[in-house]
This record gives structure tokens, C-alpha cells and sequence, in this order.
């Protein structure tokens, strides 16, 4: 997810995270999902017609409130109705001040996960997979991931989508609404499989942390997800710690002078 007008932003992630998949793992696909881009549209189109990674869902108006509430659920409809991924499994949520080791997720999480075997809509309880960081610290009524990142399984996400359909809920956040359209529908979780990511995985950055398993830390080896690098000076940095096996170690201590 991303506003039209980060530009700089779209470029750095195109030239980081990226870039350290793109040729090893032509089973992800990365696009960029922006609301109505309004004065941005002649950029927008330009970006576009170079790198082809962009989605306009031209109906919603890019305001804060609509990145904040609906702009992840509407784009799980256009997942679900557009026909361009007929054959995607998954489909993950990625905010643009997240970083993701898009391999090593792959690898721990979403290849176990995999069955070639069933239909991609197979309805079977045991394909609504849901993996993302746990925000029970904040809401216990009902699970649900944090919007910094989170991974849908194609069933579940095409469920969601026609949950929303029926309860268009507008006053909720973009995350928690996730957990509340499960929740006003009946699916308890057991109707589910909820995969959490540890803090020591997807955590929010702070330097000054070094308590892994906190909710806030430094970078560390088992880094998968770092959050909320509000600069590109920030991201460029965290970037900088990452290789196409994952962490560099070697350059996370380089940067805390271990």
C-alpha cells in the first residue's frame, strides 16, 4: 500500500527488497495499490507505462481515512474480481515503511503452506490460512494481524472480500477490520488458521532496543519484517542489512559496532 506521491518510496523498494527476490523466486509478484491518484494521474501513468507494478482503484479517494479503513479490504475485491491472479495462492499486505525479507518469508512460511494438489478456491476450512504479527495486546474480542504486513490464503481472502461486500463496515481500521469481519460473521477461530509472527521476526524499528523479542527493537539476525522506517534514509539503512539469504549479519554488526 502506498500513496501516490511516493515516488522515492516505490523506487527504493524496487531497488531493495525487491530487487534481492525478483530473479530466484518468480513465484512472488509485487504491485503497488494506490487510491484515486487525482493531480498525481499524469506521474502515475508514467510510472506505470515504465515498470507495470501499479494498481488504481480509482473509486476510493486518497485521504488518510481510506488508507486507514477500507483501501486493503477494497483491494482484496479487486483480487478477488479482476481475473489477473487466477493462479496466486496467497496475497499479502505490505505497508511501504515495511521492509520484507521476501525469500526467507517464502521459505519459512508460505512454501510449507503450499498444496498444488487442491483447487485454488477450495473452501476447505484447513486452506483459510492467515499469517501476520498478532495484535492481542491490543484487542482480545478476536485475533488479527497487524497491517504492517500480513499474508492472506486465496480462500480466505476471496471470503473477506464478499464479507465486506455484505457488512461494508467503513469506520474501522484497515487491520483490526480484518479480525472484526470474522468475528460479525460468525468464524470464530477455529474456523481459521491464525500464523503468528514473532516480534523477533516483524517488530517495530527502534535502534536503541536490543531486546529482540520486545515489540520495538533493533535489527537482529532473525529480522523478516522490520517496521516503521519513516525516511528513506531509514529504509536504505535496514536495506543495507539485508542479503538474498536474508540478514547480513556482517553489515547489521557494522552498523551497531558490534
Amino acid at each position: 500500500m502506498t500513496p501516490a506521491k511516493s515516488l522515492s518510496r516505490r523506487s527504493i523498494i524496487r531497488a531493495t527488497w525487491q530487487r534481492l527476490y525478483a530473479s530466484d523466486n518468480p513465484n512472488i509478484k509485487c504491485i503497488f495499490v494506490l487510491s484515486n491518484p487525482g493531480p498525481w494521474i499524469d506521474v502515475v501513468k508514467a510510472e506505470n507505462e515504465t515498470y507495470g507494478d501499479l494498481v488504481v482503484l480509482s473509486h476510493l479517494e486518497e485521504t488518510a481515512h481510506v488508507a486507514n479503513t477500507v483501501k486493503s479490504i477494497e483491494f482484496l475485491k479487486y483480487f478477488r474480481d479482476s481475473g489477473r491472479f487466477p493462479s496466486y495462492r496467497f496475497v499479502s499486505k505490505l505497508d511501504d515503511d515495511s521492509f520484507l525479507s521476501a525469500t526467507e518469508f517464502y521459505t519459512q512460511y508460505l512454501h510449507p503452506n503450499l498444496n498444488p494438489d487442491l483447487d485454488i478456491d477450495d473452501t476447505d476450512l484447513e486452506q483459510r490460512l492467515m499469517i501476520g504479527r498478532p495484535m492481542d495486546r491490543f484487542v482480545k474480542e478476536y485475533p488479527y494481524p497487524g497491517g504492517q504486513f500480513y499474508t492472506l490464503s486465496t480462500p480466505l481472502a476471496h471470503h473477506l472480500a464478499t464479507l465486506h461486500d455484505q457488512n461494508p463496515i467503513n469506520d474501522e481500521h484497515e487491520d483490526r477490520l480484518v479480525g472484526r469481519l470474522l468475528h460479525e460473521a460468525g468464524d470464530t477461530p477455529d474456523t481459521f488458521t491464525f500464523i503468528k509472527l514473532p516480534n523477533e521476526q516483524a517488530f517495530d524499528l527502534d535502534d536503541n532496543v536490543q531486546d529482540m523479542w520486545a515489540w520495538v527493537h533493533r535489527m537482529g539476525e532473525g529480522a523478516i519484517n522490520p517496521h516503521k522506517m519513516k525516511t528513506d534514509e531509514e529504509y536504505l539503512r535496514v536495506a543495507r542489512m539485508f542479503g538474498e539469504e536474508g540478514v547480513n549479519v556482517t553489515a547489521v554488526a557494522e552498523t551497531y559496532g558490534w
